[in-house]
């Protein structure tokens, strides 16, 4: 499973991660209404796949020369990393979260296990492996794609009308990272001749910081990092049990990865320059800032049944929003020590 030259996964093996779930997703997908069965062979493909990982992570063995990665933050910086280093211990908190998801689609929902929402979930987890182990920002780009909107189905299917809004909510933000992985994509195909990781290490200086940035970008929309988390707070207050597993175990992480991967110095030197410019600004500064910011950095909802509700009080909608915001935090079904909702 391992190239005892390079340490690079092989590809029949990481096939393998990916045409399985997938072949699953297809059997699910013809079993519709059939629930036990599904279950079962939703069971036994989990148990292949997590062998499978651990197999492959058992066998895999460090490269001996970690790939120059000089090109990727194109900010001076001469990073060493392995790219396959990084994958197999993403691959691994994938199947730790894949495993978490399917039981608690099997086990923990009310109404049983939903067959389109188990199909959903191995399309998810095929789409992420691609994603992690791919060393073409051309297909990680149609992996992030084919996750976003299979995890948007996922959080919206069975749920209620702030499922459904968190669910499309979601499904723009993915579709919006995936334009600029694409992007950036082509800038590489077109600047460099190939969009394959290992073959960016001479590429020139000012496309590289372009290709970049668009990358850091998408991986900063999927982590979330502020002020690109407008998606989360409805997430996390409504969608699929699944789907929020999958969301907050793998998609977020598969975000940090991501950084990992493609801008590990470039984002190190954003964190340094975000956090000297906030610790840099006194009181009045931050009156100064514009209204859209703080918007951004404190992201609300029911905003239209709030403001009803603040002109029929008679009180400041900022106010009403505040307090919602610190007591619940916009979840409906929060409930208080004491059993206050």
């Amino acid at each position: 499973m391992v190239d005892p030259d390079g340490g690079h996964l092989v590809s029949p093996a990481t096939t393998c991660l990916i045409l399985l779930p997938i072949g699953t997703a297809a059997v699910l997908a013809c079993l519709a209404g059939r629930r036990l069965a599904a279950e079962i062979v939703a069971g036994v493909s989990l148990c292949a796949h997590v062998i499978l990982v651990v197999a492959l992570y058992l066998t895999y063995a460090a490269p001996r020369s970690a790939l120059e990665a000089s090109w990727l933050p194109a900010l001076g910086s001469q990073i060493l990393l392995a790219v396959d280093g990084i994958s197999i211990h993403a691959i691994l908190v994938l199947t730790a979260v894949f495993v978490v998801a399917v039981i608690a689609e099997i086990r923990l929902q009310a109404e049983g296990a939903s067959v389109p929402r188990l199909a959903l979930i191995f399309v998810v987890v095929a789409a992420m492996d691609l994603f992690l182990l791919s060393h073409d920002v051309l297909s990680a780009a149609a992996a992030h794609g084919t996750a976003g909107l299979a995890l948007a189905a996922l959080l919206g299917i069975g749920t209620d009308l702030a499922g459904r809004s968190a669910a499309r909510r979601f499904a723009s933000w993915a579709v919006a990272g995936t334009i600029l992985l694409s992007t950036s994509a082509a800038i590489l195909s077109a600047v460099a001749g190939s969009t394959v990781i290992d073959d960016l290490t001479h590429i020139d200086p000012g496309a590289a910081r372009f290709a970049a940035s668009l990358l850091a970008l998408a991986m900063a929309m999927q982590l979330p990092l502020i002020p690109l988390h407008t998606w989360l707070a409805p997430v996390a207050a409504a969608g699929s049990l699944a789907g929020r597993t999958l969301v907050f175990g793998a998609w977020c992480a598969a975000g940090v990865i991501g950084l990992l991967r493609y801008d590990a110095g470039a984002t190190l030197k954003a964190f340094g320059v975000f956090s000297s410019i906030l610790g840099n600004f006194d009181e009045s500064g931050r009156k100064a800032l514009p209204r859209e910011f703080w918007q951004a950095y404190f992201p609300v909802s029911y905003r239209t049944e709030v403001a009803k509700a603040a002109r029929r009080l008679k009180l400041d909608e900022l106010l009403l929003l505040s307090i919602i915001r610190q007591e619940s935090a916009f979840d409906p079904a929060a409930v208080s020590p004491r059993g206050a909702r």
